[in-house]
């Protein structure tokens, strides 16, 4: 005949390692969740003051020998009705160009920056988006800030997300 004490502590033995076991597992899944979460974003005051001087910043977009656009002319212009400045190109493309030389100039991503990565946005009220650059990955605090330009087809926002 077995001994009854040995077959207690089998029975034990199983016991804590099914405990150790389910702690492991609930471990696991709340590491999972906790790793997908959305990174969260913070206001820049930085980043609004570099939105709000660029859309004085003047572009290479002339209406008229006279007329210079600059980057808030021609977001708008590209909303409304993405006229042709005079070396044919449309305010959307010069959008693009213009915002794209700034971005570069200011927020290029490098090993040394303390940027690492920059997402513009321009989209209206309807979300049709009118312009979109992105530079970079990122892999850190994420930061941002809006500018909203009014326009007779309504409200035009510039977003601009930086990454560090």
């Amino acid at each position: 005949m077995k001994n009854p004490t040995c077959k207690k502590s089998q029975e034990e033995i199983i016991g804590f390692v099914l405990i150790i076991l389910l702690v492991t597992v609930i471990a696991i899944v709340f590491l999972a969740i906790s790793l997908r979460k959305e990174v969260e974003r913070l206001p820049s005051d930085e980043i609004e003051s570099f939105l709000q001087a660029s859309m004085r910043y003047s572009t290479e977009c002339f209406i008229s020998p006279e007329r210079r656009y600059n980057l808030k002319d021609v977001i708008v212009s590209c909303a409304e009705t993405n006229e042709r400045c005079m070396n044919n190109q449309t305010a959307c493309v010069n959008l693009n160009e213009t915002m794209g030389f700034l971005l570069r100039q200011s927020w290029a991503p490098c090993p040394d920056c303390p940027a690492n990565s920059y997402n513009f946005h321009v989209f209206d009220e309807d979300n049709r988006t009118l312009a979109s650059l992105k530079g970079g990955n990122c892999s850190g605090t994420r930061t941002y800030s809006q500018v909203f330009l009014p326009s007779y087809s309504g409200k035009i926002t510039s977003e601009l997300e930086i990454c560090g």
